[in-house]
């Protein structure tokens, strides 16, 4: 929250309350933190973040979306390799995004990512109900 405070970007909560899944709640947590903290290092000053989810009879899926850059197409698939990093010039070791596939993975769900250059991206994960 801090460093999104010192950009002037705004979080806006969109998170039902979701009853029906069995998960490990510190691990999803650090996915989310994880999803949150990249969005807040790649956005530009004065944005947006959108943290929301949604329950269907099968699955939840929470996402986080920004207004940042965006990542390259022919990079998207990558990015959730161990040790990769979009940009070098930023903190980090390239093992959030991995790690966070992994758990994800762990719990039977997987992890996705939209996005276009100039227009932000979407991180996210389903899980099964």
């Amino acid at each position: 929250q801090l460093i999104a405070t010192s950009k002037n970007i705004k979080i806006e909560m969109n998170l039902p309350t979701l009853f029906k899944v069995e998960m490990d709640p510190t691990l999803i947590q650090e996915v989310i933190i994880n999803f949150l903290e990249n969005a807040i290092t790649y956005s530009p000053e004065n944005s947006k973040i959108v943290v929301s989810s949604q329950e269907t009879e099968k699955y939840i899926t929470v996402s986080i979306t920004d207004q940042g850059q965006g990542i390259p197409k022919d990079v998207q698939d990558s990015i959730w390799e161990k040790y990769y990093r979009l940009d070098d010039t930023k903190a980090g070791y390239g093992l959030g995004l991995f790690l966070s596939r992994y758990v994800v993975d762990l719990h039977g769900g997987q992890v996705f990512l939209k996005s276009k250059l100039g227009q932000g991206s979407e991180f996210g994960f389903i899980l099964p109900i």
